[in-house]
């Protein structure tokens, strides 16, 4: 009879690791989210911010807020600005309902714009529509709909009062927003701006495209950063240094550096990318120096990268080495676990990287393919008694994944309901049977066969 330690660790063939509990996952997804937008109150008065806090038992871990913006400004003319309208929709944040043979969601993001000295208001209404004919886009969270808008503003005190609506749904969202515009004299840089790349670019040039994140705080792990930087001189003939440096906080480490010299105006611009290569799941520190003439402006941008489609049971230490006893000899589980927190960490570390199939990069798919399965178990096979990766079918779904075939007869009205799983490897089927006890509560191994 076959055990789960006689089988691959973990198999190349991972597509659709998650289809078994496809619908049950989209399910949670949106109750979250929907819980999260009710315990917002909807007033003008409540602070922006880009993450908040998820839980997953015991442990918390942050995700992007789903509605985001940023207002960005560059100089126009002698006095005034150019504001651009950031906003970005995140995609499993849209209700697509089915039209047809597609699936399309609307929504309206509105921003009112006001100045509490002089009474001063303005307004931009977008309405938009995302159209997809696969189902399996509709809940992807690595996917988003941006909305890009300008206006001119004089120098003053402004709120940004930014009110979502789904218009398929029942999910709203508002928040405000600050910005200071002040009174210019001399030179003027903008604060950095993030944008998405696009396969092949290199330069990011002219006014921002669809492409800008309006990110400020955080960047996504795994994602190629782009910084676009932007100085608008007194004087035409000025010749102007950018030195830009990025650093990893957490460790100390300078991470990118980018000296230009004698760049000339009256506008200079300039795209930096950092391949995701370098961005550690970390703290970093942007600073951007503009030397022109004898004097010079900095700006320092703190932000986060974040992993934040990590699996939930990655972000709890315990929670991820415990599930390793199933795939290591019972020695050397014991001295990966054995130790303080720091030591654990260290030797999870080393543990998967030794694991990792592209070690160049800090993404280690392996790695996310085996805890996507643990999240999996803890969803839909935790009991009162076990946690999911614990209990018989969390085990073989850790090292086998999902069955290629499922006879599913536990609520059956006969003495002995079963579940069925049938994995198709090499030429074979194994077939594990699980006694459904107490309905669906719990299964228990009850047989295992290889069949020619």
């Amino acid at each position: 009879m076959p055990g789960v330690r006689d089988h691959p660790f973990l198999e190349d063939r991972i597509a659709g690791s998650y289809i078994v509990v496809a619908y049950r996952e989209i399910f949670m997804v949106r109750l979250c989210l929907l819980l999260f937008c009710l315990s917002l109150p909807l007033l003008s008065q409540t602070l922006y911010k880009e993450t908040y806090e998820k839980q997953f038992l015991d442990n918390q871990y942050p995700q992007k807020v789903p509605v985001l913006f940023r207002p960005w400004s560059v100089p126009e003319g002698d006095s005034l600005y150019k504001v651009y309208l950031i906003g970005e929709i995140g995609h499993n944040f849209l209700q697509f309902i089915r039209e047809g043979d597609h699936y399309i969601a609307r929504a309206r993001l509105e921003v009112m714009v006001r100045n509490g000295s002089d009474g001063f208001g303005k307004s931009r209404i977008w309405n938009t529509e995302t159209t997809t004919t696969r189902f399996r886009d509709t809940t992807d969270p690595n996917i988003s709909h941006t909305s890009l808008d300008s206006l001119i503003l004089p120098p003053g005190n402004y709120e940004f009062l930014v009110n979502y609506q789904d218009l398929n749904g029942q999910r709203q969202l508002a928040y405000t927003r600050k910005l200071q515009l002040p009174e210019r004299s001399g030179s003027f840089d903008s604060p950095p701006l993030f944008f998405y790349p696009t396969h092949g670019e290199d330069l990011f040039s002219g006014p921002p495209a669809a492409n800008v994140s309006p990110l400020q705080g955080h960047w996504d792990f795994n994602r190629d950063l782009g910084i676009y930087l932007r100085c608008q001189l007194a004087a035409d003939s000025m010749a102007v240094r950018v030195r830009a440096t990025l650093m990893n906080t957490d460790t100390r480490e300078k991470i990118f550096e980018d000296d230009q010299r004698d760049l000339r105006g009256p506008v200079v611009t300039l795209s930096l990318v950092i391949p995701a290569e370098k961005l550690q799941e970390a703290s970093h520190r942007l600073k951007v120096i503009y030397y022109h003439g004898e004097d010079s402006t900095r700006s320092i941008v703190p932000f986060k990268v974040v992993w934040f489609n990590k699996p939930k049971s990655l972000w709890d230490r315990n929670l991820s080495i415990w599930p390793l006893r199933h795939i290591l000899s019972e020695g050397d589980y014991q001295t990966l676990a054995e130790g303080n927190q720091g030591a654990q960490e260290s030797k999870f570390k080393a543990f998967w990287k030794s694991m990792d199939r592209t070690p160049e990069t800090p993404y280690n798919e392996l790695q996310r393919e085996f805890y996507a399965r643990v999240d999996t178990t803890l969803i839909r096979y935790s009991n009162r008694r076990k946690q999911g990766w614990d209990t018989d079918p969390g085990k073989i779904y850790i090292a086998m994944g999902p069955p290629d075939q499922v006879e599913d007869h536990s609520l059956d009205p006969g003495p002995d309901p079963y579940l069925r799983w049938i994995y198709a490897r090499d030429g074979k089927q194994l077939v594990y049977t699980f006694l459904a006890v107490d309905g669906r509560r719990e299964y228990k191994l009850i047989d295992a066969t290889e069949v020619n």
